[in-house]
């Protein structure tokens, strides 16, 4: 009898492990669609999203943000391009990234188009977005000069110069140099004139002079650029993150990122690569572990 039960324990042990792993495999191969993808970047868009109200009438015009970004606001037009200037309710949003990790979650990485026409990867002093309405209806633009605080991307570079950002109808976006405005700059602050609603960047192409490879990334079977997505950081810039695959310096290090949603949390993979010609970076679904939007930010920024 005592046999008998140990063997029905044993039994009933093995069929929950086995139930177990099913149910976990299962979790894992169920795609997720692309409407689930991007709701959870808009999620980690709106945890970003500060909002500013202005009433030129009371003077109220001038904001820091919540990482140390000062905001002056001189003017505002509507629709029909007349100047607000004077009146109240005016309610502005604005979104501030610095770190790596921040613009993975929320899709906004700094990659840029080169003279020649061809992407790269820019380093960062600040991505900023900015938008504005009266009494609920859509303004045309504001005038806003920021100070941008250097330190919160390791220090003043002088070769930092001012880019737009567009997105595409895939929803990817690219920063264009804006040759009609620039960035001022003391030892301790980037001075930034805004005077379009929209994404802007500091930015400064990354570049290496060692001979270029193509690197080729590989990801899951029933995955695309709809549900998932493909960052990629380089070892020793901290404030800059790829899209993708491409080119890239031979011997170069540095770390691949396949991210994807899973219910309302993140199915990520990083891997570490030395870069070698014709290089093939390869992501199976089992190599995949799930964090939160403020886990996966963190191991992000801590990449080295």
């Amino acid at each position: 009898m005592k046999n008998l039960t140990g063997t029905l324990c044993a039994f009933l042990m093995l069929a929950l492990l086995l139930t177990a792993c099913r149910d976990d495999d299962e979790s894992q191969s169920e795609v997720p669609t692309p409407e689930e993808f991007q709701s959870l970047r808009q999620t980690a868009l709106d945890n970003i999203t500060q909002t500013f109200e202005v009433d030129f009438s009371t003077g109220t015009t001038s904001f820091t943000s919540e990482q140390g970004v000062q905001l002056d606001v001189f003017s505002c037009t509507d629709a029909s391009g007349n100047q607000s200037t004077g009146f109240a309710d005016i309610d502005l949003r604005f979104m501030e990234i610095f770190d790596r990790g921040t613009m993975l979650v929320t899709d906004r990485p700094t990659v840029g188009i080169s003279p020649s026409g061809e992407e790269g990867i820019l380093i960062s002093g600040g991505e900023f977005f900015l938008d504005g309405t009266q009494n609920g209806e859509q303004l045309n633009a504001c005038a806003v000069n920021a100070r941008i605080p250097t330190d919160l991307t390791g220090g003043v570079n002088l070769d930092m110069s001012l880019w737009t950002g567009n997105i595409d109808a895939d929803g990817n976006l690219t920063w264009v140099a804006d040759s009609t405005s620039g960035i001022e700059m003391d030892t301790s602050t980037y001075f930034v004139f805004m005077d379009e609603f929209g994404w802007i960047n500091c930015d400064i192409f990354w570049d290496d002079p060692r001979p270029k490879t193509t690197v080729t990334v590989e990801i899951p079977t029933d995955y695309d650029h709809t549900n998932s997505a493909v960052y990629f950081s380089i070892v020793g810039e901290t404030s800059g993150l790829g899209r993708g695959g491409g080119q890239f310096p031979i011997g170069q290090e540095a770390h691949f990122i396949f991210v994807t949603v899973d219910e309302n949390n993140w199915r990520y993979a990083v891997k570490a690569v030395t870069i070698s010609e014709n290089e093939i970076v390869t992501f199976n679904l089992d190599d995949t572990t799930i964090a939160t939007e403020s886990e996966l930010v963190g191991i992000i920024n801590d990449l080295p």
